[in-house]
């Protein structure tokens, strides 16, 4: 998914490609921010939000990085997260808690992904003991309420993360799907 950072531009993650896209809805103009001096890698990030100062969090899939855009300058930076993760397939969506972390969904990742852009530090909360299957999930948004709701993809539950407490919960659907 993509993010609308606060100067306006939509902002699309690169799966496979080796830029950032940005388009600028009131123009209609597009461009593609090389970052291949970065990260070239296939299968880089899925998933995008805004963080509370500003920066675009790309939410990483197969990189072994949490990307962060700032739409207003077009820098790029690959924070390294390896040595907490480095399967690949981690995550695949990304929302902007109210407390200022970017909670990423966890698709073949045991944990829930936190990042806070304004000190670069993350964190995988795990799961495992509630959840235990890949392709768990594939999306996140914020409910009113300000729990992180993921979007079932194989889980026979919608995910639910509480970024205040690190608490995740599995709301059981198996009798409705």
């Amino acid at each position: 998914g993509s993010a609308v950072a606060p100067n306006g531009l939509v902002v699309f993650p690169p799966r496979n490609a080796n830029c950032i896209g940005t388009f600028n809805a009131a123009s209609s103009a597009f461009s593609c921010v090389d970052i291949s001096s970065t990260i070239s890698s296939i299968g880089k990030f899925t998933g995008a939000a805004t963080a509370s100062n500003g920066l675009m969090v790309l939410a990483p899939l197969n990189a072994d990085c949490v990307g962060t855009f700032d739409a207003a300058t077009s820098a790029f930076n690959c924070i390294d997260i390896s040595s907490t993760i480095s399967n690949d397939g981690k995550f695949r969506g990304a929302a902007a808690a109210p407390n200022g972390l970017v909670v990423f969904a966890p698709m073949n990742a045991d944990c829930v992904g936190t990042f806070d852009a304004a000190t670069t530090s993350f964190e995988c909360i795990g799961i495992s003991a509630t959840l235990n299957i890949d392709y768990k999930f594939f999306g996140a948004a914020v409910a009113p309420n300000g729990l992180v709701i993921f979007a079932p993809a194989n889980a026979d539950c919608v995910g639910t993360f509480d970024a205040a407490t690190s608490v995740f919960s599995c709301v059981d659907i198996s009798s409705t799907i």
